[in-house]
């Protein structure tokens, strides 16, 4: 697992690192309808940053990703990065 030093500094993993079935899971029970409300309305706080922060955000499909047996939308995935613009 690529992250799996923070994770280990994680408090509270009394039983290690989680598992991919059990990140699967907690993502497939994602209501993906209320998460995109809760996105779109933290979005625009973003913009209280201090003067010279800019936090990109890049969002992603992936492709064949939709399951039409159990009706669940494709997969997305967000980054958000963030950045400090130097103004010449």
């Amino acid at each position: 697992m690529a992250e799996e030093a923070w994770f280990t500094e994680l408090p509270g993993l009394e039983h290690g690192i989680p598992s991919h079935d059990t990140f699967g899971e907690v993502y497939a029970a994602i209501d993906t309808g209320r998460f995109s409300v809760g996105f779109s309305r933290w979005v625009p706080d973003l913009a209280t940053l201090t003067e010279g922060e800019v936090i990109a955000i890049d969002g992603k499909c992936l492709r064949r990703s939709i399951d039409q047996a159990s009706k669940k939308a494709a997969i997305h995935t967000v980054s958000a990065w963030l950045s400090t613009t130097i103004w010449c």
